[in-house]
């Protein structure tokens, strides 16, 4: 800076500040998926990975929203909102009935002694048999059974009774088997000692339950109710929208392909709405390259500046 050694006016030419210019935050993304926990169609945002561990739960091995979301904090995100939604068969949707089958007792009533309950609704076809007890000396109203499972044996219990103990039926059953569970019988001495009637019951018929499935319109959601990655419209400030366990439910074969281009057309629709955010899509598993480039082009005809 020049001395001045007398009064008077000066113009004084000095190079223009460059102060530092703050970036804006472009990595806000929305987020909507599966998880094990967490509220339901709420729109939550997180600001780091423990913040979504704590809400919606950790990494599992049938959902990809965990893995998609710590990846974009792992690689410099900012926020995330999250839509949890409904994975098929949990909250509030209908179980399917488990199958049920009863045996009779050997005495004279004849009335139903045990009632069988499978484990799993989708088991597939269970034969249950009951024979006489092997070995050389049985207990009095003791008894052998046999589990089946599509027709191949896998579970064999010997010397089972109605009586209280260790050879208690449903104490054996109950504590070994992965395919059935017993109700405690409650029977009279008489029905004790006779055991139970060499037979065969099946508890269902194979395929006979259906497969509950994922409804595209649970992922789309509704603005209105701000469910779905609809519920994204509320908050300007979202720059990329994605679903990852879009895919995922297509290889479990919860979804099928006019599924998978529904909800990922409705995807860059809302993208395009809003003007201000990208949708960012998967191809289903095992594609090759020129396979991507085909079912970009040709199977779903996706051609949106919005989407990539």
């Amino acid at each position: 800076m020049p001395t001045y050694l007398s009064p008077g006016v000066y113009v004084e030419e000095v190079p223009a500040a460059t102060a530092p210019i703050s970036g804006v935050g472009t990595a806000i993304a929305g987020f909507v998926g599966f998880a094990p926990m967490g509220p339901l169609n709420a729109p939550t945002m997180v600001t780091n990975w423990q913040q979504y561990v704590t809400a919606f739960g950790e990494f599992t091995e049938e959902f990809a929203l965990a893995k998609a979301v710590y990846g974009f904090f792992n690689n410099g995100g900012g926020r995330a909102y999250i839509v949890r939604i409904p994975y098929p068969g949990d909250g509030d949707a209908p179980s399917p009935a488990l199958p049920v089958a009863a045996l009779p007792t050997s005495d004279a009533k004849g009335a139903a002694a045990i009632t069988f309950r499978a484990l799993d609704a989708n088991a597939g076809e269970i034969t249950i048999v009951t024979t006489a007890p092997s070995g050389d000396k049985p207990a009095p109203g003791s008894f052998d059974i046999s589990v089946s499972v599509a027709g191949v044996l896998t579970e064999n219990y010997t010397g089972a009774t109605l009586g209280p103990g260790a050879t208690n039926v449903a104490t054996l059953i109950n504590t070994a088997s992965k395919v059935i569970r017993i109700d405690e019988p409650t029977v009279d001495a008489a029905a004790i000692a006779a055991g139970i009637a060499p037979t065969s019951i099946t508890l269902a018929v194979a395929g006979s339950v259906p497969v509950v499935t994922v409804n595209p319109a649970e992922v789309i959601g509704d603005t209105a109710q701000r469910s779905g990655f609809s519920s994204f419209e509320m908050f300007e400030e979202i720059t990329m929208v994605v679903a990852p366990d879009l895919v995922m439910a297509h290889r479990n074969g919860l979804i099928d392909i006019p599924g998978v281009t529904a909800v990922q057309t409705a995807l860059i629709g809302h993208c395009e709405l809003m003007g201000n955010r990208m949708a960012i899509l998967d191809t289903p598993a095992g594609l090759n390259a020129q396979q991507v480039s085909d079912w970009r082009m040709n199977v779903t005809g996706y051609d949106s500046k919005f989407a990539v």
